[in-house]
């Protein structure tokens, strides 16, 4: 909960504040500036929030089935046991 109310909180009244700062500094520029700011806020918290669980199936998700594939290839091939391919990606992302 601390970790996706929060900094969505943080980050949604930084961006209504900064304007609000900035327009002394900046001037006519104001608008510009902050929106550019808040989006790269607004950016860093979604990717975050991307990131946060990393077992869910999302396009940013661990791909724990390659992952365990080419375990079993790398423990196979010493063994001289016969050995398949390697999983293909499904739309580019690894399964």
């Amino acid at each position: 909960m601390q970790y996706s109310v929060l900094p969505l909180l943080v980050v949604h009244v930084f961006c209504i504040v900064l304007p609000f700062s900035a327009v002394q500094t900046l001037g006519w520029i104001t608008p510009l500036g902050s929106s550019l700011v808040g989006f790269l806020f607004q950016a860093l918290d979604k990717s975050g929030r991307d990131l946060q669980e990393p077992f869910v199936p999302s396009r940013h998700a661990l791909p724990m089935l390659t992952m365990a594939r080419n375990i079993e290839i790398d423990l196979l091939q010493p063994i001289g046991e016969p050995v398949g391919g390697p999983i293909p990606a499904q739309g580019g992302v690894q399964p």
